[in-house]
């Protein structure tokens, strides 16, 4: 699996991707190479699966962030989620227990915009049962960060 070195290697990573190899080689006192050697085998094993860019949402017109309770038929759960895998604006699609089946978080650039996903695209689904809404009034923290350490 991974030591304390690629832990530490993946905390660096995880709170700016584009920290120098040499950089993060001189903090754990092992050479560049070392550190794209272990990197490179933490992407192969799948524990670092992407780099990518963090976007506000605010700043590209995406002024609602809204969550959505799916009750589902259970026999259809598999096809459900392929279908909400589709729709532009779903960015997280999680299968829970309690009142809902399915939570899925949803940006859109306004309430009309979320309305037609969820009552156009959601509610239309084969085998969604009902569906509730949640609208975040503010987010205070929104983190893709694992504490490793």
């Amino acid at each position: 699996m991974i030591d304390e070195t690629d832990k530490k290697i993946l905390d660096i990573l995880q709170r700016d991707v584009n920290t120098p190899l040499r950089e993060i080689g001189a903090v754990l006192n092992i050479s560049a190479p070392a550190v794209f050697k272990r990197i490179k085998k933490m992407k192969k094993m799948g524990i670092i699966r992407r780099e990518t860019v963090i976007i506000d949402p605010k700043t590209v017109g995406m002024d609602l962030i809204g969550f959505v309770g799916i009750a589902a038929e259970l026999d259809k759960l598999d096809k459900i989620v392929s279908t909400l895998m589709d729709i532009k604006g779903v960015l997280g699609i999680y299968l829970i227990t309690g009142e809902f089946d399915i939570l899925i978080k949803v940006i859109a650039r306004d309430m009309k915009s979320f309305r037609d996903i969820v009552l156009h695209k959601i509610n239309e689904i084969d085998g969604v049962v009902r569906t509730t809404t949640m609208i975040s009034f503010e987010t205070k923290k929104d983190t893709n960060y694992i504490p490793l350490l």
